[in-house]
C-alpha cells in the first residue's frame, strides 16, 4: 500500500513538472487564454513546437500556441451556423497599403459610410465584395464595351460590327446586333420601321410638288433646280436655255461678297480675270492697282499689241463706238469718238462738255488736226485765235489771231520778245512810253538836246538784234540808224539830213522803232 501511495505522489509530481514546459496539461480541462472579459481568444495559426501528444481518453486535449492563444485549424473552410461579424466598424475606405502584400490576403474591411465590404486580394489590392446596395445576382446580364472574364453574364458590343445597335426581343429577352442598313433599288426609302426595314417607293409627283422636271442631262458636276421649264430656283427672272444664263432683275448672277482675297476667273488654267475688293478689276494680273488695269501677254519690246477695243458697226453718215466720261452718278462730261468721214476713212474726235457736249477736237483720217473745227484742211486748222503763253493769263486770243505770252521763235531762236526794251543815253532822263515788246515800240529822247547816240537795252538774242528807228517828230531834219549793238543791246545815232553827220536831236523828240533777233 505505502509503494503504491509513494509512485501516485512521484507521478504527481512528474505530471506538475512536465506542465511547467508548455500550456498543454495533463488534465481533462486544458487551461485556455481568454480576454479581461472571460471572452476566449482564438488565432488560426501554425503551432510551432512538437506535435502531440494526443490522447485516447475521452477528453482531448486542445492545441494553444506559445501564449495561450486557441490554434484553430480550417481543414474544410470556416463554417458558421448562425452569422459572422467583424468585431472593427470603419466609416471610410481601407487604406491601399493595407492590402499590398500577400501576407495581408485575406484581410476584411467593412465601410459603413460606402455600405461596401471589402476583401484583400494581397499585391492586387481591395475588392469589393459588396457595393453600396448589395451584390448583383450572379446571373444578372452586363451591357460592356469589352468582355470582361469576371463576370458571368456580360454581353461586349466589342464583339459586334460597327454600326447601330438593334434590340431583337423574343419573349421577355433582347439580343443587340449591329444594323445591317438597308437599301432600294430605284426607289427611295419612304420610311424606316422599329428594326430599321425599310418601306421603299418610287418618286411621284406628289413628292416633288412645285419642282417641274425638264428634259435633257445634266452635265457631269452640274446641279440645277428648275421650277418650270426655264426658271432657275422659283426666280423667274433668273433662266437657263441653251447653254445661256439670263438675269433679267438687276441682281447678280455671281456674288464674290468676301471683303478679302482675289476673286478669279480662270480660263484654259490662266487667270484672264481679277476682281480685288474694293472693285479693282485686273486684266492678265491679279494685283490691279486702278479700276481698271489691263496687261498684256506680249514679250517686252514688242510694239503693236492691242490692249483695248471698242468695236459698232459704222456708216458714212453717222458716228462710230465711243468710249464716255462720266460721273459716278452718271452724267457725261466727256466722249471719244471714232467719226466716220467716208466708208473707208475713220477720224477721231474729242467732245467736251459747255454747257452740251459737242466736238472740240478733231483728228482727220489724213491726219489733220482741227481745233473747233470738223473738217480740218492743214496740218493745224484752228477756228478762233490761238493764245501761247507760259501760264493761264485769263484773255482769249481774238478770232483769227495767234497771241503770244512771251516770244516768238523762228524753230529754237528767237525773233521778237513780248519784253518790253529800256534805254539809256540820248537826252536827259529819256524813255519807252509804249511799246509792244520788242515788235514796235517809241522813244522819248528826254531834254537837253545835246545827245546824238542812245542805247536801246533788249532781251538775250541768239547773236544779235537788228533795230530800225524813225524821228516822227522832226523827219525832215534828221535820219536816226543802227551802229552797233551786242545780244542785249543796240546803239542808234542821229544824223542830219543835209551834212550827214551826227546831230544833237532836238529835245522831247520821238522815236518810233522795231527791233528782230537773229
Amino acid at each position: 500500500m505505502r509503494p503504491l501511495l509513494v509512485g501516485l505522489i512521484a507521478l504527481m509530481i512528474a505530471g506538475w513538472l512536465w506542465a511547467q514546459d508548455g500550456p498543454q496539461r495533463t488534465f481533462a480541462n486544458q487551461l485556455l487564454r481568454v480576454d479581461a472579459n472571460g471572452y476566449l481568444l482564438a488565432v488560426n495559426g501554425q503551432y510551432t513546437g512538437p506535435d502531440g501528444p494526443q490522447r485516447n481518453g475521452a477528453n482531448q486535449l486542445i492545441r494553444v500556441d506559445a501564449n495561450g492563444y486557441l490554434l484553430i485549424a480550417f481543414a474544410n473552410g470556416l463554417a458558421v451556423d448562425d452569422w459572422f461579424r467583424l468585431r472593427t466598424t470603419n466609416t471610410a475606405a481601407p487604406a491601399g497599403t493595407d492590402c499590398d502584400a500577400a501576407a495581408e490576403t485575406g484581410r476584411l474591411h467593412w465601410d459603413s459610410t460606402a455600405d461596401a465590404f471589402r476583401l484583400c486580394s494581397g499585391a492586387s489590392g481591395w475588392i469589393v465584395a459588396s457595393p453600396a446596395g448589395g451584390a448583383a445576382p450572379v446571373g444578372a446580364q452586363y451591357l460592356v464595351s469589352t468582355a470582361d472574364a469576371t463576370l458571368t453574364a456580360e454581353e461586349s458590343i466589342g464583339a459586334l460590327t460597327t454600326g447601330l445597335l438593334l434590340n431583337t426581343v423574343s419573349g421577355v429577352d433582347g439580343t443587340l446586333s449591329a444594323y445591317a442598313g438597308t437599301s432600294c433599288t430605284n426607289q427611295f426609302p419612304r420610311s424606316l420601321n422599329a428594326s430599321g426595314a425599310a418601306t421603299c417607293a418610287t418618286v411621284a409627283a406628289a413628292d416633288v410638288s412645285g419642282i417641274a422636271t425638264i428634259s435633257g442631262t445634266p452635265a457631269n458636276n452640274q446641279v440645277a433646280v428648275w421650277t418650270s421649264a426655264t426658271a432657275i430656283e422659283g426666280d423667274a427672272n433668273l433662266t437657263y436655255s441653251a447653254g445661256t444664263l439670263t438675269s433679267a432683275a438687276a441682281s447678280a448672277i455671281l456674288d464674290f461678297s468676301s471683303a478679302t482675297g482675289v476673286k478669279r476667273i480662270n480660263t484654259g488654267g490662266t487667270t484672264d480675270l481679277a476682281l480685288m475688293p474694293g472693285r479693282n478689276v485686273g486684266i492678265l494680273t491679279t494685283t490691279p492697282t486702278a479700276p481698271l488695269q489691263v496687261n498684256t501677254a506680249a514679250a517686252a519690246n514688242t510694239s503693236g499689241t492691242k490692249v483695248l477695243f471698242v468695236g459698232a458697226d459704222y456708216d458714212t453718215a453717222g458716228t462710230g463706238a465711243y468710249l464716255s466720261l462720266g460721273t459716278l452718278a452718271g452724267a457725261e462730261l466727256g466722249r471719244l469718238y471714232s467719226v466716220t468721214e467716208s466708208a473707208s476713212n475713220i477720224g477721231l474726235s474729242l467732245w467736251t462738255l459747255n454747257t452740251t457736249l459737242s466736238e472740240k477736237v478733231r483728228v482727220s483720217a489724213a491726219g489733220n488736226l482741227g481745233l473747233s473745227t470738223t473738217t480740218p484742211d492743214s496740218t493745224g486748222h484752228i477756228i478762233g485765235g490761238l493764245w501761247v503763253e507760259a501760264a493761264d493769263g485769263g484773255v482769249a486770243a481774238a478770232a483769227g489771231t495767234i497771241h503770244a505770252g512771251a516770244s516768238y521763235h523762228l524753230g529754237s531762236t528767237l525773233f521778237v520778245s513780248a519784253t518790253a526794251p529800256t534805254v539809256s543815253g540820248f537826252g536827259t532822263s529819256p524813255s519807252v512810253p509804249n511799246s509792244n515788246g520788242t515788235a514796235a515800240f517809241s522813244i522819248d529822247v528826254g531834254t537837253g538836246g545835246t545827245a546824238s547816240t542812245g542805247t536801246i537795252t533788249l532781251p538775250a538774242a541768239t547773236t544779235a538784234w537788228v533795230v530800225s528807228c524813225y524821228d516822227v517828230t522832226t523827219p525832215a531834219s534828221y535820219i536816226t540808224h543802227q551802229t552797233g549793238g551786242t545780244t542785249t543791246t543796240a546803239a542808234v545815232t542821229n544824223y542830219s539830213r543835209t551834212t550827214g553827220l551826227a546831230t544833237a536831236w532836238t529835245a522831247s523828240d520821238i522815236l518810233r522803232c522795231h527791233a528782230a533777233a537773229y
